[in-house]
C-alpha cells in the first residue's frame, strides 16, 4: 500500500523523501516494484473475480453473507471478512430489503366516530367555469364556489 502510494508521488516528489515520510527504505520500494504478486493477492484476485460473479448472478442483490454462501458451497474455503473486503474493493454491495409496515386495517371491529358535524364528504358538483383566477402579486389565488350546506354557496379562496 505505502509502495504504491510512492509510485503515484513519484513524480512531483522524490523516491528518498517520501520513503523517509512513510518510514520504508528505498532499497525496499526499488525491490518491491521488480517482485512478482504474492500468492495471497493471486488468490484474491482469482477469488475477487468469483465474488463479482456470484454477485451478477443473483442479479447484484446478493450482500457479504449470501456470497459467502455460495462461495462454501462451491467447496472453497474464505472467511467471511475476507469477502467483505474483497466485495469494497470491487465497489459492490448487496440489496436490503425494505421491511413491510402496515399502516391501514380497514377490516377492524372497532367503533367508528360518529359524525357529529354532520359533513358530507361526497363530491361536489359546481362548474369550473365558476372558479376566478385572481391576479396579484405572485402567487395568485384561485377563488372556488363551495357548498356550506344545503341552502348556501360560500367561496373558497385558495393560495398558489
Amino acid at each position: 500500500m505505502k509502495y504504491a502510494f510512492i509510485e503515484a508521488q513519484r513524480t512531483q516528489h522524490s523516491v528518498s523523501r517520501l520513503c523517509r515520510i512513510l518510514e520504508v527504505s528505498t532499497a525496499g520500494f526499488y525491490e518491491s516494484r521488480h517482485r512478482a504478486p504474492s500468492a495471497r493477492s493471486l488468490q484474491d484476485s482469482e477469488l475477487a473475480e468469483s465474488v463479482i460473479r456470484a454477485h451478477r448472478e443473483s442479479r447484484s442483490t446478493y450482500g457479504r453473507p449470501r456470497i459467502h454462501a455460495e462461495l462454501r458451497a462451491q467447496g472453497r474455503r474464505v472467511g467471511q471478512k475476507r469477502v467483505a473486503r474483497l466485495m469494497k474493493a470491487a465497489g459492490i454491495s448487496g440489496v436490503q430489503r425494505r421491511r413491510y409496515r402496515k399502516t391501514t386495517d380497514s377490516a377492524h371491529d372497532f367503533p367508528i366516530a360518529p359524525n357529529t358535524l354532520a359533513r358530507r364528504f361526497d363530491a361536489l358538483t359546481w362548474e369550473p367555469s365558476t372558479a376566478v383566477f385572481v391576479p396579484s402579486s405572485p402567487p395568485g389565488i384561485v377563488v372556488a364556489p363551495v357548498p356550506e350546506n344545503d341552502s348556501v354557496l360560500g367561496h373558497y379562496a385558495l393560495r398558489l
